[in-house]
């Protein structure tokens, strides 16, 4: 049922390859699938429509001509194997398969001419010349030999796949290695941006056949163009061969035969067994012994059988053939066979007409023994006896040759078999080898190959997990007597594979100087020559053990390692691909395809089932063990399993691999938002290994992460691409243009640049001007690129927003998050842009996931304390200013934003040290300064005040917010003049800016209930709460003035309620009081005020207007006007102070009289 769901899987798998290109050259493939199940009529059909598009196709032709034998139709096939031969005469590819077909369906006579041109055009090639012996044998009455499936021979140079790139020169070797390779034909082409290694051996596979058994969801192959031009092209020969089914059970090697049932019936019952098998079974001679020729039939039952006419001949047809295949006999019709009786199994093995033998040789004794006399000199009773024991006798001895015969044959197909299961290189292979060894040893003890093949099936066993027990027996079999004289090639395999650590080195110069033709050999003299860094001696002893064996597993797997260790995921993909096609459970095999998988960004769900399956039956080696806990964790931070890859990986620091897996591991906490971690991982890496460009990257991007550019440029320094690229990142986030674009320079590869380098160019162009390039570069990026799409995305909802499409720009950040989990800029973006637009409660979530990606992101932390600090919470915002500063001392927002929050709390004293920490931090920020001028007239300094507001100006003379500052700053000292010229400024520079606004309503102090209106709309506007604040207190006075005290009261109270440490809010609120005659009120307030903004003139003016009104209060009142006229000496106000004040002075030496 397996092969039937193999076949079935492949034959859709083709269909719809064809249906999507009906030119391609896979109709080969999908006729060669429907043959095998049996549907000739649709494989001609197929056959028919690809030829139309492949006249050139030999074996599109020999296909056709195959189905059509199959369907009883031979002068039609012999027809197209005519056509196949003229296509090329002197191509022994046609005659080799033309050949190979006519032997399946037993033409002996007919394949023999077609044999001896094959033979004439390839006289070294052994196979075909065995084919022909065989055929030979067969015909003089000798066992029917078996032949495999179409296509077991190599496929020729003539005919590649349509995508095949032509081989290059490779500059090491200066020689062309050519091996068929093989891939799934099914995958689809993936984009690859990774470059393999330059003068790196290329391998190239073509696609294979339905009999291999395929690995679930097996991975697609790299494209071909992702391969680099200029080195040799490796090809991997493989026939169609099926490897056994996991759970098939090794043939038994059949001690005798067991003669039952009919004779005639038996032949079709082996033949159905071997085409039913097929693939490696196929190959193998059948067990049981051929018929011997049947005896001479009688005169009259005679007909002729050489040359019948052909089934299915029209009338009249003369069958007459040209070409080479003119003279052959056509196809004789075939009988019906009568079934065997239901209650008598089918034999397995065909068994001789003993008693048609018995009668032919009695005839023959007859002749020759008796006399020629008229008389008999014996009794005929007698003559019987006598002739009944010889023919006894030699049928006796004719039985034993031929079953000697066959078992010899069996013994060597077992043997074969054996070889073929050791190939596969798993443990169950080799435990069904021993299995199988174990009945030939029992059948012949001395058997030299047996006992030696016993021996590598052990040693391996010893060499994958140091089993002693397994190199103990390895060792005992090939010391066996004569087994290292008879299997020397084998003898040395088995020495390298169990040798310790000082015979090491002798077992593998015994490999290297070997002068034998082993395709093992040459795979442990690869290893051995890798492990010396002999990489160019390595990969021509790895090719010679392909071409000898295009069935070595250990050779594929070892050269799959080689280029995933040269950075060639694409080979190493291909490499992995076609070892778990020949050996599925393969473990290493499956591990390599899974890494490749996660290099390339390919199919990483599939891959990281596979290494969980992996990892849970424990079949991967011993020395495999960090490379799978490498692998899953790589994949599992992949998919966004971050922090169970990092308890995984945290395991497993140490050994040959640790350093990769601190790497892993760094990147496993990059990926869980812990920055810190990471970066203490990337720095152990570094320890252990400081030229490691993985390590160097992912601390350069840890550095980034954290806000650490200027670290970046000092400590990640290289000449590799992705180093390059984070110098880039860094540079770009100073604003250095220039040296960002030289940085990305290095980036190219083939004039291509990778999208993220790509982002980079276009932020510069954006910046100098360019914003129309920029953007387009990033379109055609998105549109084009397979990975990074998030980056790009995010860039171009940056623009958008720059250019006032808010919604475009929410849209692309939304889509960003969704592609990327692990994006946290998309997400910080977004949230920023939702509090740009007065939307802080919306902002709260995207940056809330921005942080959970990367903690350490100052940007993302510096907008989730603002939208705080908006909402009213400046005390949750202090908690995300002092995380950020403690994880980055150095980041002068984090200060910044630490001091508005200690500001709006009323810790001013704390405040005033983080502002002057921010302002040396960043000098060149404006608000930085104009928050430290606010904290230093909170704290009574008027000078440093219009000292850090003279330098926030200097550095941005058109802000609007600074124009507000400095007419709040007037207002302190009850310049309304002045004040009103700076927010008139300010309204010029920012028509929108809502403190300019209201700074004209508390002015001008009119306008009554439709400045209220206004003042109401503006508070809607306002997005922090002190601007609300502000615009409640100038409604205030405004209803003030118009007699609304009531509602004056409302808006003062609010006022307060939205800025408690505001002092303005309090003055306003005492005014209002104080008009409403609630003394005590007001007199609560307005010290409130003086005691929260100690600089503001006008404060400390209505306080002593409220406290001279109680004579008890008169010194406090004196102190009050005193302290006005030192700030606000120029206001209006200070000529009736100055008249009141001596007044107050003699009351209060006269006790109030």
């Amino acid at each position: 049922m397996f092969r039937r769901r193999m076949a079935k899987s492949l034959v859709e798998r083709y269909e719809q390859l064809l249906a999507q290109d009906p030119t391609s050259s896979v109709f080969v493939e999908l006729a060669k699938a429907l043959i095998a199940k049996g549907e000739h009529a649709r494989a001609i059909t197929v056959c028919e429509q690809g030829i139309s598009h492949h006249p050139q196709s030999v074996t599109g032709r020999v296909l056709w001509g195959k189905a059509l034998i199959l369907m009883g139709r031979p002068a039609e096939a012999m027809a197209q194997f005519d056509q196949a031969v003229t296509i090329d005469k002197e191509n022994p590819h046609a005659y080799n398969l033309i050949s190979e077909v006519l032997l399946q369906r037993g033409l002996y006579r007919s394949a023999l001419p077609i044999l001896r041109k094959a033979l004439a055009l390839q006289p070294n090639d052994a196979r075909v010349r065995g084919w022909m012996e065989q055929a030979q044998a067969a015909l003089a009455g000798g066992p029917a030999p078996a032949f495999g499936d179409l296509g077991a021979l190599d496929v020729p140079a003539e005919e590649p796949a349509a995508e095949q790139p032509a081989a290059a020169t490779d500059t090491a070797s200066e020689e062309k290695t050519e091996l068929v390779a093989i891939a799934d034909a099914s995958a689809p082409a993936a984009e690859v941006g990774a470059t393999p290694a330059p003068e790196m051996p290329l391998l190239e596979l073509a696609a294979d056949d339905e009999a291999s058994a395929p690995r679930p969801a097996s991975p697609p192959p790299p494209p071909e163009e992702a391969l680099v031009p200029g080195t040799i092209e490796l090809q991997l020969p493989f026939d169609e061969e099926a490897p056994l089914v996991a759970d098939e059970e090794p043939p038994a090697v059949a001690a005798e035969a067991a003669p039952s049932g009919d004779a005639d019936e038996e032949p079709a019952v082996e033949a159905a067994t071997l085409e039913e098998e097929g693939g490696l079974l196929a190959d193998l001679p059948p067990l049981a012994p051929p018929p011997l020729m049947p005896p001479e039939p009688e005169a009259e039952a005679e007909a002729p059988t050489e040359e019948p006419a052909p089934v299915g001949a029209r009338s009249g047809d003369t069958g007459s053939r040209r070409g080479l295949l003119e003279g052959l006999p056509e196809v004789a019709a075939v009988k019906p066979r009568v079934p065997a009786p239901a209650a008598a199994p089918a034999p397995k093995a065909a068994v001789p007409d003993m008693a048609a033998q018995v009668a032919a040789y009695e005839k023959e004794l007859r002749a020759k023994l008796l006399p020629q006399v008229s008389g008999p000199w014996i009794s005929a009773r007698a003559l019987k006896g006598i002739a009944a024991v010889g023919v006894v006798v030699l049928a006796l001895g004719v039985l034993l040759v031929v079953r000697a015969k066959q078992g010899g044959q069996a013994l060597i197909a077992a043997l074969d078999r054996t070889a073929l299961l050791l190939q596969k290189d798993t443990e169950s292979s080799r435990r069904d080898a021993l299995k199988l060894l174990s009945q030939v040893t029992s059948l012949e003890s001395d058997n030299t190959r047996a006992w030696a093949l016993s021996a590598e099936a052990h040693a391996l066993r010893h060499a994958e997990n140091g089993d002693a027990q397994a190199r103990a027996e390895a060792l005992a079999a090939i010391d066996r007597p004569g087994v290292r004289a008879e299997q020397p090639a084998l003898a040395l395999v088995v020495d390298a594979l169990v040798a310790d650590a000082k015979s090491r080195d002798s077992a593998n110069r015994a490999l290297l100087s070997a002068n034998v033709q082993s395709s093992e050999i040459e795979a442990l003299a690869a290893e051995a020559l890798l492990a010396r860094g002999q990489s160019k001696e390595a990969l021509e002893r790895l090719s010679r053990s392909l071409k000898l064996s295009p069935r070595n597993v250990r050779a594929l797997v070892t050269l799959g390692e080689y280029y995933r260790d040269a950075e060639d995921p694409v080979n190493a993909l291909r490499l992995f691909s076609a070892a778990t096609k020949l050996a599925p459970d393969h473990p290493v095999a499956r591990l390599g395809v899974a890494e490749s998988q996660w290099v390339l960004g390919q199919d990483l769900e599939q891959a990281l089932a596979d290494v969980q399956a992996l990892a849970d039956d424990g079949t991967v080696p011993a020395s495999e063990k960090d490379r799978l806990r490498l692998v899953r964790g790589r994949l599992m931070t992949e998919r966004g399993k971050a922090r169970d890859a990092r308890t995984l990986l945290a395991e497993g620091t140490q050994g040959p691999l640790a350093r990769d897996l601190l790497v892993a591991l760094g990147e496993a906490n990059r990926a869980s938002g812990d920055m810190v971690a990471a970066q203490n991982s990337f720095e152990q890496a570094l320890k252990l290994s400081p030229d490691s460009e993985a390590a160097k990257v992912g601390l350069g991007r840890t550095l980034l992460d954290r806000d650490r550019e200027r670290e970046v440029l000092t400590r990640v320094e290289g000449e590799g691409r992705h180093v390059a690229l984070v110098r880039a990142a860094a540079y770009t986030k100073l604003g250095d243009w220039k040296r960002s674009r030289l940085e990305l320079a290095r980036t190219r590869v083939e004039s291509r640049y990778p999208a993220e380098a790509i982002v980079y160019m276009a932020r510069a162009d954006a910046a100098e001007g360019e914003r129309d390039r920029a953007q387009v570069a990033l379109e055609k990026t998105l549109a084009a690129a397979k990975r990074e799409r998030a980056g790009v995305r995010t860039a171009l909802a940056l623009m958008q927003w720059q250019d006032k499409a808010p919604d475009k720009a929410g849209g692309l950040l939304e889509t960003a998050m969704a592609e990327d989990a692990r994006n946290y800029e998309a997400a910080c973006a977004l949230g920023r842009l939702r509090l740009s637009q007065g939307l802080p409660d919306v902002a709260l979530k995207p940056l809330n996931q921005a942080l959970e990606r990367n903690a350490s992101h100052g940007e993302a932390r510096e907008a989730l304390g603002r939208s705080l600090l908006f909402l009213g919470k400046p005390s949750e915002a202090l908690q995300q200013f002092d995380t950020w500063r403690l994880d980055n001392p150095e980041a002068a927002g984090a200060h910044k934003g630490a001091a508005m929050a200690l500001y709006h709390t009323g810790k001013t004293k704390d405040a005033e040290a983080s502002s002057a920490r921010a302002v040396k931090l960043a000098s060149g920020d404006p608000e930085a300064h104009r928050v430290r001028a606010d904290i230093l007239f909170s704290l009574g300094d008027t000078k440093g005040g219009f000292g850090a507001l003279e330098s926030a100006n200097k550095l941005d003379s058109k802000a609007p917010e600074t124009f507000c500052a400095i007419a709040s700053a007037f207002l302190r000292q009850g310049l309304e003049d002045n004040a009103d010229k700076a927010f008139e400024a300010a309204r010029r520079e920012g028509p929108d800016t809502v403190c300019g606004q209201i700074g004209e309503h508390w002015v001008k102090d009119s306008g009554g209930r439709t400045a209220a209106r206004a003042l109401q709309e503006i508070t809607k506007k306002a997005l922090t709460p002190w601007d609300k604040a502000f615009a409640q207190s100038a409604m205030a006075r405004v209803l003030l003035s118009a007699g609304a005290t009531k509602e004056a009261r409302e808006a003062a109270n609010e006022a307060v309620r939205l800025e408690p440490f505001s002092g303005r809010a309090h003055l306003v609120l005492g005014q209002v009081a104080l008009k409403q005659r609630e003394e005590a009120v007001a007199l609560q307030e307005l010290s409130r005020a003086v005691e929260l903004e100690p600089a503001d003139g006008p404060a400390w003016l209505s306080l002593g207007d409220a406290l001279a009104r109680q004579s008890a209060e008169t010194p406090r009142a004196i102190q009050a006007y005193q302290t006005f006229l030192k700030l606000a000496s120029a206001s209006p106000e200070a000529g009736r102070v100055r008249k009141a004040l001596p007044v107050l002075i003699r009351r209060n030496k006269t006790g109030g009289r």
